[in-house]
């Protein structure tokens, strides 16, 4: 891990500069805090540096790299569009709430911290109940199509992208992590809950704070800025549908539907040749990632640190 050991608030704040600037985004003094590579966050001096560092610009509340100022525009853009891509998730929201045996539903990646680009679409981590997430998966995906905002083939921006699945007794993610893996502890620090139990959103970052903790030395932040709690109609019509599929019928629905699907999943998986890809499919985890590229990200942070510090 890059300065893993006897790091400085320099080194830390280069560090946290240097993950985020990969993705054109500059960053304000609150999130520097909140993002800080390794140290504990320290306002009175991340302040100091922020202010007084010759390696870093200013602009409007936000601060870069030197030389990036272009992605402060770029900001100011993303910015609108993430708007108008919140507005889609939720509308979504009753949809969300209605579908039965979902435990959590949240927005990752560019969106999880206003960055979508012009043609990004909208990822998400959906994690049902154990023994049910075929029937769960059937589900969301025949909603989200009927809406026309699931994406698929060809259309692809500002379209709700539903290929990473977790049983809620299945949360500790560390199996897939890398060795070193720079970008999945920030996955977690960015993940936006929408639906579902936000305590299931807590066990997940909870089940995952050893990970957490070899690359941020501050408790979690849970993450509540998106998330609203189901009632009403949609939650009624839920508790319904699971009350009527959590017995024998339900049974068999879900293994009729994971045949179905894992039988799918195999033969598209045969077409995949490439080697960055990431795919595993179980009854547990479903992850459809065509492109892995937390390697190629670490090596670029790592080499952007290198030759700052």
């Amino acid at each position: 891990m890059v300065l893993k050991y006897k790091i400085n608030f320099k080194q830390a704040i280069l560090s946290t500069f240097a993950f985020f600037d990969m993705f054109d985004y500059p960053l304000s003094q609150e999130e520097v805090e909140e993002y800080l590579y390794l140290l504990p966050p320290d306002p009175h001096q991340i302040d100091i540096y922020l202010k007084n560092s010759a390696i870093l610009s200013y602009s409007d509340g936000l601060y870069c790299l030197k030389g990036r100022e272009d992605i402060f525009i770029k900001n100011q853009e993303r910015t609108r569009l993430s708007k108008k891509l919140w507005k889609k998730v939720n509308k979504m929201r009753k949809v969300f709430d209605s579908i039965p045996f979902i435990k959590l539903i949240a927005v990752t990646n560019n969106l999880s911290y206003d960055n979508p680009k012009s043609n990004s679409d909208i990822d998400l981590l959906v994690i049902t109940t154990p023994n049910r997430l075929f029937t769960a998966r059937m589900l969301l995906t025949f909603w989200t199509h009927i809406f026309g905002i699931r994406r698929h083939g060809k259309k692809v921006a500002g379209r709700l992208c539903l290929s990473f699945y977790l049983t809620e007794d299945n949360l500790d993610l560390s199996k897939i992590s890398l060795q070193e893996d720079i970008y999945l502890a920030y996955w977690f620090k960015t993940l936006q809950p929408v639906a579902g139990k936000y305590q299931t959103y807590i066990d997940l970052i909870d089940q995952n704070r050893k990970l957490l903790e070899n690359y941020f030395n501050r408790p979690p932040h849970y993450q509540k800025r998106h998330f609203r709690r189901p009632k009403g109609l949609p939650i009624s019509f839920k508790k319904f549908q699971e009350n009527l599929l959590s017995g024998k019928l339900g049974n068999r629905l879900e293994e009729k539907l994971r045949n179905w699907q894992l039988g799918r999943a195999h033969e598209k998986l045969k077409q995949v040749d490439d080697k960055d890809a990431s795919i595993i499919i179980s009854d547990k985890m479903l992850k459809f990632h065509n492109i892995d590229r937390r390697e190629y990200y670490l090596k670029r942070w790592e080499k952007s640190v290198g030759s700052m510090i």
